[in-house]
């Protein structure tokens, strides 16, 4: 069983957070295709059994989708057992409709609202029947190592990512995190160039049975170098804005 995955329905969002570990604030706008996403879903449930246990629809803001609400129920069609949690900052919460909170409850799907101490609106936000809060006063440094020189096993063993089991589903492919699933975005922000192979980074889900995904999720990659994973459990920042300065995942 896969205990958790994340899945971006937009890449890009509307707070450029400091450090964000998806990369979000330096992405260019991508909205995720339906169709492409019902088709990606429904070869992980049949990959899995329909045994996924957590999956968290995100960003990016998700609510950037016209069509988030649709994302939603066609997850909780395809996995009517799983624990689906849609992941915002609440800024365009007023914007929701009142009956597509209805839809939204009557699919039993999670709110979960990163709480950056926005001015948010509290009176649409208790009309969901399950939500809850994540504080995030404080986020802790990427630390991204860019000569590439970590030992890859001690990297791995010592990932709050890969350990805590947050993987990261995009294109039909699982990545061990969402650090590398995206990191893409910030070498092409800031012109950097990480060496690495895709299948150095994620797995098929088309081309490979479930046990062979958990093997690879449960295996230290070369890609695990260019993460010093022991100085990111130590190194807290509070929340801020992005300045779109390199040190902000390097320090």
């Amino acid at each position: 069983m896969i205990p958790y995955c994340e899945v971006h329905i937009v890449d890009h969002c509307n707070l450029r957070c400091a450090g964000c570990s998806h990369f979000s604030g330096l992405a260019q706008p991508y909205y995720k295709s339906l169709e492409d996403f019902v088709n990606e879903m429904e070869q992980l449930s049949k990959v899995t059994n329909q045994e996924v246990g957590t999956i968290r629809l995100m960003g990016g803001e998700p609510l950037l989708h016209p069509q988030w609400l649709e994302f939603c129920l066609e997850t909780r069609r395809i996995f009517p057992y799983s624990e689906i949690v849609l992941v915002t900052n609440g800024i365009l919460i007023g914007q929701v409709k009142k009956e597509e909170i209805d839809k939204f409850n009557e699919a039993e799907i999670e709110l979960c609202i990163s709480d950056y101490g926005l001015q948010l609106d509290f009176e649409k936000i208790n009309q969901f029947k399950i939500r809850y809060f994540h504080g995030k006063s404080s986020m802790y440094n990427i630390s991204l190592n860019l000569e590439g020189n970590q030992n890859k096993n001690l990297s791995f063993n010592n990932c709050d990512l890969v350990q805590g089991r947050w993987y990261f589903f995009k294109d039909g492919r699982i990545y061990q995190c969402c650090i590398m699933a995206n990191i893409d975005y910030f070498c092409s922000y800031f012109y950097e160039n990480i060496n690495y192979e895709l299948d150095d980074i994620s797995i098929d889900i088309y081309t490979h049975t479930e046990k062979e995904i958990i093997d690879f999720l449960n295996t230290p990659h070369n890609v695990c170098r260019y993460c010093d994973t022991i100085r990111r459990h130590n190194s807290y920042k509070p929340f801020s804005v992005s300045r779109g300065v390199m040190e902000e995942w390097t320090r």
